[in-house]
């Protein structure tokens, strides 16, 4: 709330949310809340400024990860399993579309290095890669355009 009365003109949070529904933060009660895309709308609307998400994604992680794979058995170890990953990038554009995100740059990192390449936890979404991903943030896209024109 700092910024409210500042020549800051929008807010850009980067978000990977990943197996969690948002980010944990401690309410003033102590108690663990999750702030979400509808959370940090919340705050842009009470600050006067508009919400932008400079990156979105989703970590691919190994099935060696027990953390992750024993809470969500049902996560994705590549974005190369397309129907794995699917239901967590349509929960994740869902999110952004549900909260009325108007701005969202959904971050995928490729680099030439064999070590990148090699990766299967590589971050990227492409058409040759994985076409039924791209189709989903092409879908969320035309919901968002058409939640934010009425």
């Amino acid at each position: 709330m700092l910024y409210a009365k500042s020549a800051v003109d929008v807010i850009d949070i980067h978000s990977y949310p990943d197996n969690k529904p948002g980010y944990a933060i401690r309410g003033n009660d102590g108690k663990t809340m999750w702030l979400d895309n509808k959370g940090y709308m919340a705050i842009a609307k009470r600050l006067g400024k508009p919400l932008i998400i400079g990156e979105v994604g989703l970590h691919a992680i190994a099935k060696t990860d027990k953390r992750v794979w024993d809470e969500t058995p049902d996560y994705f170890e590549s974005y190369d399993d397309s129907k794995a990953a699917k239901p967590w990038v349509a929960k994740t554009l869902n999110d952004i579309v549900e909260a009325g995100v108007p701005l969202s740059y959904w971050w995928c990192y490729q680099s030439d290095q064999s070590s990148d390449q090699n990766n299967r936890q590589r971050f990227d979404i492409d058409r040759d890669r994985n076409p039924e991903l791209v189709a989903c943030v092409a879908e969320a896209n035309k919901r968002l355009k058409a939640k934010l024109l009425r």
